[in-house]
């Protein structure tokens, strides 16, 4: 039994002093690439050539949003997925997120109108938010409400 617990410790010993075995260079080379990383992803952060916006939205009232693009030749609405959000089971009325998918097209700026509310004949306006979507020459592109 004390042979077998002396060689379970040296292994374990040995097997901890390989993990460590990294050189300064390895070090600095790791350090340096994580830096680069953070920098490039700075600079990108918000760019993308396919843009995405959550808002809340909760169906279950009739609500809805409508989406106005200024430029159809710039971004266009790809996608419009609802995800509602977790409720004890048979909870009515629960509210969700509501994702908008945008394509980036060409270069250029173009004005989005998000409007929310009950979207028939004789509803009511309960939100209006408004965006302006960029994209440069690479299309990629970043949006900002105002």
């Amino acid at each position: 039994m004390k042979k077998s617990a002396f060689v379970f410790f040296t292994a374990a010993l040995a097997l901890t002093a390989l993990a460590g075995c990294r050189t300064t260079e390895d070090i600095k080379n790791t350090e340096a690439n994580v830096q680069k990383e953070s920098r490039d992803a700075e600079k990108n952060e918000s760019l993308s050539r396919y843009i995405s916006v959550d808002l809340r939205s909760n169906p279950t009232t009739g609500g809805g949003w409508k989406i106005d693009i200024a430029d159809k030749s710039i971004a266009k609405l790809e996608s419009d997925t609802y995800v509602r959000d977790e409720a004890p089971s048979g909870m009515v009325g629960v509210g969700g997120t509501e994702t908008f998918g945008f394509k980036c097209l060409k270069p250029g700026k173009t004005t989005v109108k998000f409007v929310y509310g009950q979207m028939w004949e004789g509803g009511s306006v309960w939100e209006t938010k408004n965006a302006v979507i960029t994209v440069n020459e690479s299309l990629l592109g970043s949006i900002k409400f105002e």
